[in-house]
């Protein structure tokens, strides 16, 4: 299941989707694509966490290139949407 699926799922809260709309606001003025540095920087995780994160499918990383050594980005609306599952579990 993608994170555009499992974003579609979980909007169906209302708690969910409210909080995700207050954090689309907050970070409006966000690339729509950002580095793995700012996701470490808005999620306050180091790399190692940010691999597994991605790996476990709870971050979405788009490759820029068809090469292998172009550069990842991840989207803004899964570092979102793991925002709002961390502050929902965390009650």
């Amino acid at each position: 299941m993608t994170t555009e699926q499992q974003i579609q799922i979980k909007k169906k809260n209302p708690a969910w989707s409210k909080r995700f709309k207050e954090l689309q606001m907050a970070y409006m003025n966000f690339p729509h694509l950002l580095s793995g540095k700012r996701v470490n920087e808005i999620l306050d995780i180091g790399n190692t966490t940010r691999f597994y994160l991605h790996r476990e499918g709870k971050l979405q990383k788009i490759k820029l290139g068809d090469k292998v050594q172009s550069q990842a980005k991840y989207t803004k609306d899964s570092v979102l949407a793991l925002i709002v599952d961390w502050e929902i579990n965390a009650k």
